[in-house]
């Protein structure tokens, strides 16, 4: 039985004087348990005043009732729900623990309060613990950006990718936040695995567009990482083992301060995997943490994370690249009605290597630097029925970009977008939000200015939900996101992995990124069946990207156009009875996404029309049993027309697609007009727990990628010198599968003390 606690003397009294009905406003903190570690995204509903709140990631929540005495219902996903009686006049904060539950993979579909909320952050917004990610498939091992297959609005590439793109956006325009700061490139070899270990994670998030004004800086999506904390029940450390990785983390301390650290190393001896590299490469992640301050009521966070990747030797082709973020957040003052918080964050990346593997098969030297310096301040004023938030952030950025070819070729026309980048300038973004309940409907206004430099936007937003009945929400969102900086690699890496980033600054020539946005969600619980449809579309101007191989002759490597996309997500799920871990998720997405290059427009290269997805999850005892199955319709891919040989008149001058063939030359036909075959591939895995001495826990699991050998990569076409004799002969030029994955097996061993 969880137990309300009250934090002042003769509460537990107060609990049985019955009030008369009037207004109040609540305050209070959502805590688990065992450790009182604050729980972020818990949801508190008030029966009779018929609102609710959403708990920060210090898990504190403010409610305004509008009757007492009230009862407030609190639920999380993979905790067990609490009910509360609230007495009329109680002026006292409130603290909720609650007890862990087995996470159900259905739970993951409906976000939000199915009654009106003051705080709409949670539309557009997936959120899942580290126990959720784990139920999906690993590769090697849990990764916070695969796990993010459980969201639709989540595509990649490949299995071997762990890029996420949202709803028809690249990766390089997604930004990726860790306890709420701004970090860059979070990924391990060419963009194969996070740089965020698993065990140092408690919630993985995303926010589709358009989002409240209170963030900014990314025009696709934003990945939210929330570190864990330490528990006040003693010390707790774990670790695991998976293949070339180990992983382990600590934590402890007092109701004063409480402290964790956690931290993964990975080493192969060669990288003789990827095609063309034989290469010793290792990594190493740590992630840290402080809390100062009381559980119920932190004060005060500090996180610090840092990696880094080696790969080749110093003194011969190599390449290193490292992150490191630092920030703090101090929460000011806190009043009944008012929050003001403080944040200072620093960040940087950087990137060294010769003779890297790159585009068209050539190597490149590399020398790149991104720093960000920022401090925050956020003002939140809650009524019983408004809210008014208001936010300024100023910040520094500096960014150095220098990419060369190793050993130029000293024909004409170049075969390598070369890059000589150096800028420094500050940077501000500021905010203002009024968010208003009438009956059961919630509105948010937002208006967000980002500037840097001579650059800078507005991108106004607005927010809505309606709940229609206890079981039925309506929420939608228009607005416009900004980004005033542009980040390009390669959209489409496999099977050669991308290894190189190009960062052009808007301004003095190249435009600001801007997409206009528009969603709608309708979320129904009806208990043991879920269900969510969620429809989108935007129009952006100012993307970049990497012009595709075949139309670089100029030497011209960058474009920028518009963009447009469209989509339909549809989600499905059962729940086992009375909350049993047995569930099964099933997820259709139409998505359709274009740019205009100039010319009209075409079909993104990473366009894919249907996407089926299925996750099933079984649990008996001791083993739990998972298994994913997705399937997609294929790719666009820019046929060949015909093929010339040289000789031809405006031929000869022109470099061949294929270093190795001088005598023949593919003629491409219209960019993205023709489709590939689909791909299919099912993924399952098991796990087994068992206790050991002092309730230490371990968990030995198996799993295998692509279990039936299914197709999981697009077509290209085949480009062997011999294969355009054979077309010139008369036979139509061949396509192949870029890559074939044979089934992927995984076993792993996690220990819990």
């Amino acid at each position: 039985m969880i137990h309300l606690t009250l934090i002042a003397s003769g509460g537990l009294s107060g609990l049985l004087i019955a009030g008369v009905a009037e207004a109040q406003t609540l305050r209070g903190t959502v805590i688990a348990q065992i450790g009182s570690t604050p729980i972020l995204g818990a949801t508190i509903t008030a029966r009779r005043s018929g609102v609710a709140a959403v708990t920060d990631r210090a898990g504190r929540f403010t409610i305004a009732l509008s009757r007492s005495p009230d009862t407030l219902t609190i639920a999380a996903i993979g905790w067990v729900p609490d009910t509360v009686p609230v007495p009329a006049n109680l002026d006292v904060p409130l603290v909720v623990p609650l007890a862990r539950a087995p996470v159900i993979v259905s739970d993951l579909i409906v976000t939000g309060a199915r009654t009106p909320s003051l705080d709409l952050a949670e539309h557009g917004r997936w959120r899942m613990p580290i126990e959720a990610a784990r139920t999906v498939p690993p590769a090697v091992e849990t990764d916070v950006y695969r796990a993010l297959a459980l969201v639709p609005a989540v595509a990649f590439t490949s299995p071997l990718s762990a890029r996420p793109m949202i709803r028809g956006y690249d990766a390089q325009e997604v930004t990726t936040r860790i306890d709420g700061f701004e970090a860059l490139n979070l990924f391990h070899l060419g963009r194969v695995f996070a740089s965020f270990p698993a065990d140092a994670t408690a919630e993985i998030a995303v926010s589709a567009p358009p989002y409240t004004g209170t963030l900014g800086g990314s025009i696709a999506g934003i990945i939210d990482v929330t570190g864990r904390t330490g528990r006040t029940d003693g010390f707790h450390a774990g670790g695991g083992l998976s293949f070339g990785s180990i992983s382990a983390y600590a934590g402890g301390g007092s109701r004063r301060a409480r402290y964790f650290v956690a931290g993964r190393l990975f080493h192969l001896k060669s990288l003789d995997l990827i095609p063309g590299i034989d290469v010793p490469y290792h990594f190493e992640d740590l992630y840290g943490g402080i809390a100062l301050g009381s559980p119920e009521r932190p004060r005060a966070r500090i996180s610090v994370f840092a990696t880094q990747d080696r790969a080749g030797e110093r003194n011969d082709d190599f390449l290193n690249w490292d992150n490191l973020l630092v920030g703090g957040r101090w929460r000011v003052t806190e009043t009944a009605r008012t929050d003001l918080e403080l944040s200072l964050s620093g960040a940087r990346f950087r990137e060294r290597g010769d003779n890297v593997p790159s585009l068209h098969q050539v190597a490149a030297d590399v020398a790149n630097r991104f720093t960000r310096l920022a401090v925050t301040a956020d003002l939140t004023t809650s009524l019983d029925r408004t809210r008014l938030a208001a936010g300024l952030s100023l910040g520094w950025r500096r960014i150095a970009n220098r990419i060369a070819e190793s050993e130029p070729d000293q024909a004409s026309v170049p075969r390598f977008p070369t890059t000589d980048l150096l800028v420094s300038r500050p940077e501000i973004g500021a905010y203002t939000e009024i968010t208003r309940r009438v009956g059961p409907v919630t509105l948010a206004s937002s208006l967000r200015l980002d500037a840097a430099g001579s650059a800078g936007r507005l991108a106004p937003r607005l927010h809505g939900r309606w709940a229609i009945a206890p079981r039925l929400e309506l929420s939608s969102g228009i607005g416009r996101t900004t980004r005033l900086y542009h980040l390009i690699g390669d959209a489409r890496s496999e099977p050669d992995f991308e290894f190189l980033d190009f960062w052009l600054n808007a301004g003095n020539g190249l435009p600001v990124a801007r997409v206009d946005h528009v969603t709608a969600d309708l979320n129904v619980d009806l208990g043991r069946v879920v269900a969510r449809i969620a429809g989108y579309g935007s129009r952006g101007s100012g993307i970049g990207e990497l012009r595709p191989e075949h139309d670089q002759e100029r030497g011209d490597f960058f474009r920028f156009g518009a963009s447009r996309t469209r989509g339909l997500e549809l989600q499905l799920a059962i729940r086992g009875e009375d909350q049993s871990p047995q569930s099964l998720s099933i997820t259709y997405v139409y998505a359709g996404s274009e740019r205009n290059w100039g010319e009209g427009w075409v079909a993104w290269a990473q366009d894919r029309r249907h996407q089926a997805r299925v996750f099933g999850q079984l649990e008996y005892r001791r083993l739990t049993l998972f298994a994913m199955g997705e399937a997609a319709t294929g790719m666009p891919i820019t046929p060949v027309a015909y093929v010339f040989t040289r000789g031809i008149p405006g031929i000869e001058t022109r470099r061949p697609a294929d270093p190795s063939d001088d005598q023949h030359r593919p003629i491409y036909g219209r960019e993205n007009v023709a489709s590939t075959s689909g791909t299919f591939r099912v993924d399952a895995g098991a796990t087994l727990r068992f206790g050991g001495p002092n309730q230490s826990r371990f968990v030995v699991g198996v799993s295998v990628i692509n279990l039936f050998h299914g197709p999981v990569a697009p077509f290209g076409p085949e480009t062997a010198a011999g294969r355009y004799a054979a077309d010139l002969a008369g036979r139509p030029l061949p396509y192949r599968r870029l890559f074939d994955l044979p089934a992927v097996p995984t076993l792993m061993l996690r220990a819990e003390l």
